[in-house]
């Protein structure tokens, strides 16, 4: 949208923050990113994307207040996203990559009906069937939207140092620091023990589905298959998702070996994990982390960044 309006530099900075700020708003209407919605069946972006787009896009196509109001409403009525594109219940497939996409698609659009004067629906949110009512079941709290934060969001973003749903990043951090630190190989092996976060343990591990993922999008959220290719391979990198990777018969013969458990005490903690690797010569190895690399407490320098960046290309 800024290449379209040949916006500044500084003014797509601006909007990219200001879209933190009002994602996060947004979110803390609903209780967090695992509150009303995913209990509802709702994807956790749904309400998030469809309104904060439309008034990203408003701002930098110049749009006065009365059409953001109007952007906002239209797209807020055209975008609602179900809960099984990730469900842990279910095989994840490609199309849950286009979540966020489908909402910024529907922002967009929503931003240029309003300027050419489409109007819609103003009190989308609190209004009868209105978002507040259907989408988060009357649990949307309307005034956390008007309160500020306590910091910029933006200073608090996560950077994925692992290729995995960014929930795994500790426990797989744990496993590789183990595999590489006591030169353990897959069929040095007898048996991993992985704890984890209660909410970890039921979106990637609780699950037939992630035991032995059919998918990509499936192993990436699979604690059996990241933890099995971490020891395999010592990395977990895009290459770790092949075709030829996924039908590769080593990595089910590992998951076998490898035991998930929910840890309460981890609770306090994102992406917190624990690896236990017993070989079959009876050592016994164990790591924690609590705040894995990437996370806002232990940040990633700029030569990280560009060292996954080559590694990745």
């Amino acid at each position: 949208m800024g290449e379209h309006q040949h916006s500044s530099g500084q003014e797509v900075i601006t909007a990219i923050v200001l879209a933190y700020e009002l994602l996060s708003k947004v979110c803390d209407s609903v209780g967090g990113n695992h509150g009303v919605l995913g209990r509802r069946g709702w994807a956790p972006d749904t309400i998030k994307t469809l309104c904060v787009m439309a008034l990203i896009a408003g701002r930098l196509l110049g749009l006065n207040e009365e059409q953001m109001a109007n952007a906002l409403a239209i797209a807020g009525c055209f975008t609602l996203e179900l809960g099984i594109l990730q469900s842990p219940h279910e095989e994840i497939t490609m199309a849950r990559n286009l979540k966020f996409a489908y909402g910024a698609y529907h922002g967009i659009l929503g931003a240029l009906l309003a300027q050419k004067g489409f109007k819609g629906p103003l009190n989308v949110f609190e209004g009868h069937h209105g978002l507040a009512e259907v989408v988060a079941g009357a649990e949307m709290d309307l005034e956390k939207l008007r309160q500020p934060r306590r910091d910029w969001t933006i200073l608090n973003t996560w950077v994925k140092n692992l290729a995995a749903d960014g929930n795994l990043e500790g426990p797989l951090e744990a496993t590789l620091t183990l595999v590489k630190e006591h030169d353990i190989r897959a069929e040095d092996v007898a048996e991993v023990r992985i704890r984890t976060t209660s909410h970890d343990y039921r979106r990637h591990a609780s699950h037939a589905t992630r035991r032995y993922p059919k998918t990509k999008e499936t192993a990436d959220h699979s604690s059996y298959y990241t933890t099995a290719v971490a020891i395999l391979d010592r990395a977990v990198g895009p290459e770790q998702y092949s075709h030829e990777k996924l039908r590769d018969p080593r990595w089910r013969e590992l998951a076998d070996k490898i035991f998930v458990e929910p840890d309460p005490k981890l609770d306090e903690f994102h992406s917190a994990g624990i690896a236990e690797i017993t070989t079959k010569k009876g050592k016994k190895y164990s790591c924690q982390v609590l705040q894995p690399k990437g996370h806002p407490m232990n940040p990633v320098t700029d030569a990280d960044v560009e060292d996954l960046r080559q590694q990745n290309s």
